[in-house]
């Protein structure tokens, strides 16, 4: 179990990370605290492997280019 600052900072992590990902400054406006610890670790993981599978997709086109 985290501390509720902690899981304050896991959320606003998500917050920021999905932000980031899709360009998308509404999300500034949601409430994101309803988010438990298992959530924010699991949307973290997905983000993460969403931006893995971005970067291989731009790799992968550049390699079409050469």
């Amino acid at each position: 179990m985290v501390s509720q600052e902690q899981l304050k900072r896991q959320q606003e992590l998500v917050k920021q990370r999905l932000m980031q990902l899709g360009n998308n400054v509404a999300l500034e406006r949601c409430d994101f605290s309803p988010l438990t610890e298992d959530i924010c670790v699991a949307l973290n993981y997905t983000i993460n492997n969403i931006e893995i599978k971005l970067r291989q997709a731009k790799r992968n086109s550049f390699r079409g280019f050469l």
